[in-house]
This record gives C-alpha cells, sequence and structure tokens, in this order.
C-alpha cells in the first residue's frame, strides 16, 4: 500500500507543486536508489536486530517520511525524504518476506507467500484509482498524512503485538 502510493503519488504531488517532468523523474530515481542500496545493508542489520524489530523501524521510518514529504515544496528537501522513504519501503519487503517464511504454520509458506502475492497484486490494481479518487476529494496533502498516520500506528501494533505464538530463529 505504501509503495504503492508512492508509484502512484510522487508525480501527482510533483505536478502539483510545479515540478518539472525531470524533477519528478529525480523524485523517483532518488526513492528508488535508497530502495537499491538499503537492501545491501540489509544483512548486516539482519545480525543485530531481530525481524520483528526490523519491521518495526521501517514502519516507523515510512510514517515519518510520509508526514514530512507534503510539507516541502523544493526539490533539494523532498529528494532528502524520498531517500529516507525509500530506506524504509526498500527494507520492508525483503523483511516482510522473512517474516512470512518463519512466522507461517510448519508446511503452510506457500500458502502465505500466495496471499501476499494476490494481496500486493490487488493493491496495485485498485489502489491507484483509490488514491487518485480520495487525491480529488480530500487534497494530496491528506493521502500522504494518512498513510503517515497509518504505518505509524502499524509500527505502534507491531511493537506491541501479541508474541505467545511467535517463532523463535531456534524453532525456525
Amino acid at each position: 500500500m505504501a509503495w504503492d502510493l508512492e508509484i502512484f503519488m510522487f508525480p501527482v504531488y510533483g505536478h502539483a507543486i510545479g515540478l518539472s517532468a525531470t524533477e519528478i523523474g529525480w523524485l523517483i530515481g532518488m526513492f528508488f536508489a535508497a530502495t537499491f542500496a538499503v537492501r545491501f545493508l540489509m544483512p548486516l542489520l539482519s545480525k543485530r536486530i531481530s525481524e520483528w524489530q526490523f519491521l518495526v523501524a521501517v514502519l516507523a521510518i515510512g510514517s515519518f517520511a510520509y508526514i514530512l514529504f507534503p510539507f516541502f515544496t523544493e526539490l533539494g528537501p523532498l529528494l532528502i525524504v524520498a531517500f529516507i522513504l525509500g530506506l524504509g519501503l526498500g527494507a520492508s519487503q525483503p523483511n516482510v518476506m522473512s517474516l512470512l517464511q518463519t512466522q507461517s504454520p510448519k508446511g503452510r509458506v506457500g500458502e502465505a507467500l500466495g496471499i501476499r502475492t494476490m494481496l500486493t497484486n490487488l493493491c496495485h490494481t485498485v489502489l491507484p484509482t483509490g488514491f487518485g479518487l480520495l487525491a480529488s476529494a480530500v487534497g494530496v496533502f491528506w493521502i500522504f498524512i494518512a498513510m503517515g498516520v497509518i504505518m505509524g500506528g502499524s509500527a505502534v501494533l507491531a511493537q506491541f503485538r501479541d508474541r505467545s505464538d511467535e517463532v523463535t530463529e531456534e524453532e525456525a
């Protein structure tokens, strides 16, 4: 959902604040450069913190970036925020795949991955239209703020989740 918002709304927001197509391209490029770079660091990070701690951190980073994003209209600060967002969202996808692998019931990892793929494709299909409708109704600013709040709330929920049926690394 957060990934789909970036892909669809960065160009919409960039156009709304008067960025050129080239500047919007730089903005998207900075986001994807960060998603690429952070994946090189993931093996080092995953040795130091658990998958769940990592998930909480990337949700918090994404929340922070999405809430900051609509407060800027100049390319320089937007590039920095796009890079921060790319770090969070770029690290989240491999981490979620790892969590699905370790936390799915024994023998049901394929089902979990299939559901994830189905939900991801559903989001790619439905969310751009939904974001467009919402942006036309409430404005682009509130779309970014709402995503930041959703991600922040998700970070809090992940931090304080019920751990009674969590699979440890020794059990996995």
